[in-house]
């Protein structure tokens, strides 16, 4: 199941792409989220390329049908890596839902806009479950977006955070 969803930032790239590719923002990020078990893999941040991975566990929060109770725990664990190419401002996440037969995929695109940035987002849900793997994926991608609110919001707020304390410093 494919959606997009986009963030309006109020700042411009050259000031997001350093805090969107800092490891410790994602460690911050998600931990404001509620995710527990967080644990970073791996991350290798250059100039001109970011990749980060990190584990976490998070609660699913859609209601599950029936059907569904026995394949979706209530917390899943998480493999996501970020990945950015800090020159053309493209990114992408890739998602593991350990345990399920499930992947996100989301191409981020990064643009400059007169009063900040504007960044897209396609995610593509992919559930490998015969005959009901189509009402799996509806549920990830409505979890997913719920999700994605919460996200922008606690983005958002620790950017704000961290661009004001570096104009502090300078």
């Amino acid at each position: 199941m494919k959606f997009r969803e986009t963030i309006s930032y109020p700042y411009p790239i050259r000031a997001l792409l350093p805090v969107l590719t800092d490891p410790a923002f994602l460690l911050r990020k998600y931990e404001a989220q509620g995710a527990h078990n967080i644990q970073m893999l791996s991350q290798e941040v250059c100039e001109r390329k970011s990749r980060i991975c990190v584990q976490r566990a998070v609660p699913v929060s859609v209601d599950i049908p029936a059907f569904a109770k026995f394949m979706v725990p209530a917390h899943i664990t998480l493999i996501q890596t970020d990945s950015w190419d800090k020159q053309s401002h493209a990114g992408q996440w890739d998602v593991e839902l350990v345990g399920l037969s499930a992947k996100v995929v989301c191409q981020m695109q990064m643009v400059s806009k007169r009063d900040g940035t504007l960044q897209t987002l396609d995610f593509d849900v992919r559930v490998g479950v015969p005959l009901v793997g189509g009402k799996l994926e509806e549920l990830l991608a409505r979890d997913l977006r719920q999700k994605f609110t919460k996200d922008t919001q606690v983005t958002l707020g620790i950017i704000s955070s961290v661009i004001a304390e570096e104009r502090e410093l300078a």
